[in-house]
């Protein structure tokens, strides 16, 4: 019997025999076991947009959401030349009153909404360290995105 990898997410010494194993598709022998990571379906979904004042503002976001009460879906993050671009070809408007350099598309999983409120409302009164008034509003549930 073979084992490859146990729980060990990403392995990359040599040659994959998982892969090959699964590419010979029987011929070089047969699935007796396997072990499966296996995760709950996240609950009600938030998506936000954050316009913040630049790269550093992105990565001071980032660090303020280490210590949040929900579980962080998706962190991403781009520049204004890249919304200017999904403006031009996808005819778009931006759903902040305020432009600004870079934007974080943040998609959480929401537990408590009090909790997200509270989080959200001490996000803006400390604000960050480059400028007062970096912009943040809600742009969407995930139902509105079509998400189940």
């Amino acid at each position: 019997m073979l084992q490859l990898n146990g729980a060990l997410e990403k392995n990359n010494s040599g040659t994959d025999l998982r892969q090959l194993f699964i590419g010979s598709e029987g011929t070089l022998g047969i699935i007796t076991g396997a072990t499966l990571k296996l995760t709950p379906c996240p609950g009600h979904l938030g998506v936000f947009l954050f316009a913040v004042p630049s790269l550093a503002g992105v990565l001071e976001l980032f660090v303020r959401l280490a210590r949040v009460p929900f579980t962080i879906m998706a962190y991403e993050f781009f520049t204004d030349r890249c919304l200017a671009r999904l403006q031009k070809h996808r005819n778009l408007r931006l759903p902040i009153a305020s432009p600004a350099s870079h934007y974080v598309l943040l998609e959480i999983e929401q537990g408590d909404e009090g909790r997200l409120e509270e989080w959200m409302r001490s996000l803006f009164e400390r604000g960050p360290r480059q400028r007062r008034n970096d912009g943040a509003e809600r742009i969407a549930s995930s139902r509105a995105l079509g998400a189940t």
